[in-house]
């Protein structure tokens, strides 16, 4: 009791005072003056019968860890099994229905390989990756395996590992209906009549997966260059009037033109559509063009569902067709049947999308193309791109690479590559591996990437109790802060600087307290560091701006919370009290820039270790459960009051039973009011903290039914 009392001691007699006017002590047992000048009183009588602290076994070693660290091994493969090196891999959690804000982010070394650990929710069992590379699976879900998630993605096979593969419609399906009926035949090819003949219905490929039988036995082999050139051309999510607008100028051709007679075979290469769509072709003389889709006397049927395997569908990269010998003064053109594979037959009843631009359905003739044809003269093919989507519509992409294929013609210059552009085979400006397409800072050889914990559009949070080493009243908002880390990373995957945002939300306490965050790197790492909120005169600062005397680089965001969140009357409780107003703090940004870039893997997400300083106390520091105290911390502390630190056990910050006075979140969520405990707040804490941490992982989303008691919830 006597190191608590040296502590106490410091803050003066009027602190006292004043404080006992405010502060009810909430564990009986405990009634020196010291120790109730450091509690909060119990200011809402409708919850006086609240207990001081959760009533549990806490299993011994439990450190109320809500996430979880994942070994993410993710290969990217060409078609032809050649690695693809400089790809930019986006990992989402699968909660983000939308797909639009990735929790991790990598770039594939020279053997196409992203090795990493990626810090998610414990409740997650699956993540999505997404290379966003032409030729590749889109968005594939992959199975944890414990703490491992392993996936190939491209190769001959597609993808391997632990790709769930999404489902192919088994079932006939009715199709939207439009009156897009026109007086087009629409065959098989020769000789091939129908469905039943034309469409393989077998044990590796049944029918609802929509294979031709009329592939050519012998597929291409895509190599990298080629899947280069067209990511350049065509990326994924790109417009492509703002990324080549010389595509779509008034008088560029869609349509190919055949000057001499020859053989021509077209190559699937890849589809990003979220249809099963099918593609056909159509010709017509080149000196008469026809007016009108009804002028088109017969399209022939190319691939039924032009859908990849894994992706509803079963082509692969490679899959080729001849089309026929053609002769010259002929052109041929393409159509594209939008989600017309039912799983059983072709609805030809559906929007159609043309090379012709004149027959597209949308009003403004800027907007008709919905064919990009491009002259790849150093792989002697033309490639061909479609948009699957009326570009009218407000969620049209414009990317051009729903479908990609590529025709070429077996007479050498066959084909007219007049009022043709050329395809865009310089894809790498800066020269540092990564092509533009997937390049953040293209003309930046020091920079390809930014990558953000958890993600560039939402914060994690912590929550603090800060009368440790007494216990508190476990309503976890002492302080509560809002955070989110960005990691600017350059084409090996090293870190080059960060900045890190801070958000105070809520200071339910009477201390002035401070707050540091140490980094899993040493203090000589960083170069310099702006940004910090520093008024008091308790924390000393190394010339380059880290904390002085730390092994470990520690940086001091605020060192007094009335810095960055106060009521205009200075009362204590900030944002913890519903009958008071919610006011807004002060987001601190702090910029870090390193004196030479570092292997990502030395900033594990789990090993940055936040903590506050009570009550501007520099050695009082409390942290997480499980974490060490910085070299500036006073270790007298532990063990006195109800800390039962014990650093030969590794066991830091916990009092009895194993309750701690910090708990992190890899989300936001709403902490509990004034003096409500955390596991009256949310209903299902009880059974997790039992558990070990098993069950009920997430016990504190509080939206979902049963899961909270709201009315003990900030939910201002």
């Amino acid at each position: 009791m006597a190191q608590w009392s040296h502590v106490c001691a410091a803050q003066g007699n009027l602190f006292y005072l004043h404080t006992m006017k405010k502060i009810l002590t909430l564990f009986a047992a405990v009634s020196t003056m010291c120790y109730v000048s450091c509690k909060k009183e119990n200011l809402d009588p409708a919850i006086a019968g609240n207990p001081a602290k959760p009533e549990l076994l806490m299993p011994e070693g439990f450190t109320y860890q809500t996430t979880k660290d994942v070994n993410l091994d993710i290969t990217l493969k060409a078609p032809n099994d050649q690695p693809l090196a400089g790809v930019k891999v986006s990992v989402y959690d699968p909660e983000d229905t939308n797909l639009a804000d990735p929790i991790f982010k990598g770039i594939t070394d020279e053997g196409g390989r992203l090795s990493a650990q990626v810090n998610i929710q414990a409740s997650t069992n699956e993540l999505v990756v997404d290379p966003a590379y032409v030729g590749l699976m889109r968005n594939a879900h992959v199975k944890l395996q414990g703490t491992t998630a392993v996936a190939t993605i491209g190769g001959k096979t597609g993808f391997s590992g632990g790709v769930i593969p999404e489902e192919a419609k088994k079932t006939a399906t009715s199709t939207l209906r439009t009156n897009d009926v026109t007086a087009i035949k629409f065959v098989w090819p020769a000789p091939y009549t129908s469905i039943n003949d034309a469409v393989r219905n077998d044990y590796d490929y049944p029918l609802f997966l929509g294979i031709p039988k009329y592939l050519e036995k012998q597929p291409d082999e895509i190599d990298v260059q080629t899947l280069q050139y067209i990511n350049s051309s065509l990326p994924e999510s790109v417009p492509v009037m703002d990324h080549h607008p010389e595509y779509l100028r008034s008088g560029v051709s869609s349509v190919l033109n055949i000057t001499k007679r020859t053989p021509v075979t077209l190559t699937f290469v890849s589809e990003g559509a979220s249809y099963q769509n099918t593609l056909a072709y159509y010709t017509y003389p080149t000196k008469n063009p026809p007016k009108s889709p009804d002028n088109i006397k017969k399209a022939t049927f190319i691939f039924p569902n032009a859908s990849v395997g894994g992706s509803g569908g079963a082509l692969k990269s490679g899959d080729k067709v001849t089309l026929g010998t053609f002769e010259p003064g002929t052109t041929i053109g393409f159509i594209v049947l939008r989600n017309s594979w039912t799983s059983t037959d072709i609805e030809t009843g559906v929007n159609k999308f043309y090379s012709t631009d004149e027959f597209n359905p949308e009003s403004s003739s800027n907007l008709k193309k919905h064919t990009i044809v491009l002259n790849d003269n150093d792989h002697g093919h033309f490639l061909v791109g479609f948009e699957d989507i009326q570009r009218e519509e407000t969620y049209c992409d414009h990317d051009f690479n729903d479908i990609v294929f590529y025709v070429k013609s077996q007479v050498q210059n066959a084909i007219d590559p007049g009022n043709i552009p050329p395809i865009d085979n310089k894809p790498d400006t800066d020269g540092d591996g990564v092509p533009d397409d997937q390049d953040e800072y293209p003309n930046d050889a020091e920079l390809a990437y930014n990558d953000y914990y958890p993600s560039a559009k939402t914060y994690a949070q912590w929550g603090f109790e800060d009368n440790w080493p007494a216990k508190g009243d476990y309503d976890m908002n002492d302080m509560v802060i809002n955070y989110r880390y960005k990691f600017a990373l350059n084409a090996r995957n090293e870190v080059v600087n960060m900045e890190l945002t801070f958000d105070p939300i809520a200071a339910g306490a009477s201390f002035k307290n401070g707050f540091g965050l140490q980094l899993p790197i040493s203090s000589s790492a960083i170069r310099s560091v702006k940004g910090q909120q520093l008024s008091e005169n308790y924390v000393s600062l190394a010339p380059n701006g880290v904390e002085a005397g730390q092994q470990k680089a520690v940086i001091i965001p605020f060192d007094n919370q009335d810095n960055v969140l106060k009521y205009p009357d200075a009362s204590y409780f900030v944002n913890t009290m519903p009958e008071k107003e919610t006011v807004d703090g002060k987001m601190v940004t702090v910029k870090l820039t390193l004196t030479s870039p570092r292997n990502r893997a030395e900033f594990k997400i789990s090993d940055f270790n936040p903590f506050l300083m009570i009550n501007l106390t520099r050695g009082r520091e409390v942290h997480l459960p499980g974490y060490k105290p910085t070299d500036q911390a006073d270790k007298s502390f532990f063990g006195s009051i109800d800390d039962r630190t014990d650093p030969a056990k590794n066991k830091y910050y916990v009092a009895d039973s194993n309750l701690p006075w910090a708990i992190s979140y890899k989300t936001t969520t709403k902490y509990p009011i004034e003096t409500v405990n955390i596991n009256r707040a949310y209903t299902h804490f009880d059974e997790w903290v039992r558990s070990g941490g098993t069950q009920y992982t997430d016990w504190y989303k509080y939206k979902k039914p049963g899961y909270a008691n709201l009315e003990y919830l900030y939910m201002k």
